[in-house]
């Protein structure tokens, strides 16, 4: 769910997209790669980081990586150009997108070798966002300011912003949770707090008239937040809704269509080419795209047409913290007072 946070290459679209298709419960996230056409390739990892797949999507592709001799046991990886990158004292590895390994040595000259098609730079500082992804929390707990603290991490609003942050001042633990297996955080009363396997926290409360709250597990940040329905913060966390055009193998009319999508989506001719030769045909102006898939119906050159994202309610962060995330608290003290 945490796709965008991984990516390094600079876009305009932003935003975040839960995608669960082949992705298995053990399968632990590596790094993210968004390509021209907004299809992802997903580095993975089982085992303690000892077994190591590639992932496609939309297509559910999985490859399997079979020379990781170089990668075994790293954690650290990013984007460079078309390849994953993870670096040791003495060499870099690359991993392209057929899922092959290859290295350099680092006390070698400061370029890479030409096979790997990438420019470096020279004692380059890189600080990746993956790092700031919370991971292995051990309890949840409610303190005595009603707050909910997520490991050593309080999940507060201060100054419109809603954040992940240590807070220096002392508290005492009034409600605690229990943990059970899966990342599940139980409190008394049957609500429960899910650390899922994207790097999503789910709120869910017994009181099934409060949504299920949304909340990116990020540290140093401001983050987005959201319910079904409603979204609040940081604006990078939030999916715009887009329409997917997929286009059948054989397209007879191509330089029309190609004419067709420039003309409709008012964008380059280069990039309307694009999108029809890699597919799919994307966009979030959505009476753009039902124009052009009513111009195009007649050329049989559409498979499928699939929507992503979803249309929500955008609303002040202290307004969402006071209306979905404090309830859910106090509806766990009220809980455990009437008892």
């Amino acid at each position: 769910a945490l796709f965008k946070l991984y990516q390094n290459i600079s876009s305009n679209d932003k935003g975040w997209e839960l995608i669960t298709n082949n992705f298995q419960r053990q399968d632990n996230l590596l790094a993210v790669m968004t390509h021209s056409d907004l299809s992802l390739t997903v580095l993975v990892s089982k085992q303690g980081n000892k077994e190591f797949s590639l992932l496609n999507y939309p297509s559910g592709d999985r490859i399997t990586i079979t020379n990781t001799r170089t990668i075994l046991r790293h954690t650290d990886f990013s984007v460079e150009g078309s390849y994953f990158k993870t670096s040791s004292t003495y060499r870099t590895s690359y991993i392209d997108l057929k899922g092959n390994v290859s290295e350099e040595n680092r006390a070698s000259d400061s370029t890479p070798k030409k096979e790997y098609g990438l420019i470096k730079v020279a004692n380059r500082k890189h600080t990746y966002l993956a790092n700031r992804v919370y991971q292995n929390i051990t309890s949840i707990y409610i303190n005595s300011f009603n707050e909910l603290v997520i490991g050593k991490q309080h999940l507060i609003v201060n100054r419109n912003y809603i954040t992940l942050t240590h807070k220096e001042t002392k508290s005492a633990r009034i409600i605690d949770s229990f943990k059970k297996k899966g990342g599940n955080f139980v409190f008394p009363d049957g609500s429960t707090i899910t650390h899922d396997s994207n790097g999503i926290l789910l709120l869910t409360s017994s009181n099934n008239t409060i949504p299920v709250i949304y909340i990116p597990c990020v540290l140093g940040m401001s983050l987005g937040v959201a319910t079904i329905d409603t979204f609040a913060g940081n604006s990078y966390f939030q999916k715009s809704p887009r329409i997917d055009l997929y286009l059948n193998n054989q397209i007879n009319q191509k330089l029309g269509l190609v004419k067709l999508v420039k003309e409709n989506l008012s964008i380059g001719l280069k990039e309307a080419k694009e999108f029809v030769d890699s597919g799919p045909i994307s966009s979030s102006n959505q009476n753009k795209m039902k124009k052009l898939k009513e111009e195009i119906a007649d050329m049989n050159a559409i498979s499928k047409v699939v929507l992503n994202g979803i249309d929500q309610e955008i609303i002040n962060p202290i307004e969402f913290y006071n209306t979905y995330i404090k309830a859910f608290i106090n509806h766990i003290v009220n809980g455990v007072k009437t008892k």
